[in-house]
């Protein structure tokens, strides 16, 4: 088989895992060991990755057999496809985030090392895991080099991409600097920027960044109303939130459950009971957030009356309650003093064996208390 066979198959491979796991790996690296037996070894040109904590070393075997495979290959093959179809198919582990992002700079060393310099693809890919591990000083090596080669400057993904890893990092005014420096900007971009700043505390700017939104021309999405009709709850604005809710209406966005929710959310937050219920009795299929929406946000006004009677209508909905909902239902139970309901919500924490500690512990002792 030929060098250029030899590509065919080995990419073929990678390109048919959805995800490179070791095993894949092994059979791989065994078929060019014995169709090339002479591997060649490069030096790593990243001076300093992310260290892995020592107790976590045994699980950076992947990634050896990754650069045993990649040594493997003559350096014609060693091409920017096949590294960009690795680093993409490298698997996401919630439980080695560090590990997965130590991996990831060895593979860019190993590709820095042979000549081969990241592009579009693979920038984002790293970015994300900086930006799962909130890894912020890697974020700005990838940074630094998108600056250098004008990746930056050309590529909205990538602008994106780098506006998230700061966002996760709760540095917003590098959020924004990304944002104002990007010559190009699409929905996410600007979804980005909003949430970063409602997130971080800042609603009142994430809310005026809709209306910049709006004066671009940029038609906002089902997830980019329910991040501005949060930061209307934060703010209690119900002025605010009325304009937000014309917008919905005015431009005929879907009106899922998600977008139903946040506004029986900003309804209630904002004191419009009423409006909150019409709202509520229009979502066409609700969830259990529908429910606690409406549950809380009456206790939270102090209608506790009127929120253990919706609670009584999911039960007879035949919806199963969460601690949300128990502990909205036991405030309003300990404030009105309805201590059979009270003991009702205790036996179903204790037949549902439910850790009664944290929030719902704190209403358990109200209703005795009460």
């Amino acid at each position: 088989m030929n060098s250029q066979e030899l590509w065919v198959h080995v990419y073929g491979r990678l390109k048919s895992c959805k995800s490179i796991s070791t095993t894949q790996l092994k059979q791989l690296h065994s078929f060019l060991i014995k169709t090339r037996p002479l591997p060649l070894k490069y030096p790593n040109l990243i001076s300093s990755p992310p260290s892995p904590p020592h107790k976590h070393k045994h699980k950076y075997s992947h990634s050896t057999h990754i650069l045993s495979f990649l040594n493997h290959l003559e350096k014609p093959d060693l091409c920017l496809s096949l590294y960009n179809a690795i680093i993409q198919g490298l698997p996401s582990n919630p439980t080695t985030k560090t590990a997965s992002l130590f991996q990831l700079f060895e593979l860019l060393g190993h590709m820095l090392a042979n000549g081969i310099l990241p592009d579009h693809y693979t920038v984002p890919s790293v970015l994300k895991a900086c930006a799962q591990s909130r890894a912020l000083r890697e974020g700005q090596q990838i940074h630094a080099y998108a600056i250098k080669t004008g990746l930056v400057l050309s590529n909205v993904y990538v602008n994106n991409t780098l506006m998230r890893v700061y966002a996760v990092c709760g540095v917003i005014k590098w959020v924004r600097m990304v944002f104002d420096e990007s010559p190009q900007r699409d929905l996410v971009s600007w979804t980005t920027l909003i949430q970063g700043y409602v997130k971080m505390g800042f609603p009142r700017e994430g809310v005026e960044a809709f209306f910049g939104m709006c004066d671009a021309e940029m038609r906002a999405d089902e997830m980019t109303l329910v991040i501005v009709l949060s930061a209307c709850s934060k703010l209690g604005d119900l002025s605010l939130g009325k304009k937000i809710s014309g917008y919905i209406y005015d431009n005929g966005v879907c009106r899922d459950v998600f977008i139903g929710n946040a506004l029986v959310d900003m309804y209630l937050k904002c004191g419009d009971a009423d409006f909150a219920r019409k709202v509520f009795n229009e979502i066409p299929v609700k969830n259990v957030v529908s429910w606690n929406s409406m549950i809380s946000g009456l206790a939270h006004q102090g209608k506790f009356k009127e929120a253990l009677d919706v609670f009584q209508e999911m039960q007879r909905m035949g919806l199963e309650p969460d601690d949300v909902t128990l502990v909205g239902v036991l405030n309003s139970c300990a404030n009105l003093g309805v201590l059979e309901m009270g003991e009702w919500v205790h036996a179903y924490v204790d037949r549902n064996q439910i850790e009664a500690d944290g929030f719902i512990g704190n209403a358990l002792v109200d209703i005795v208390e009460a």
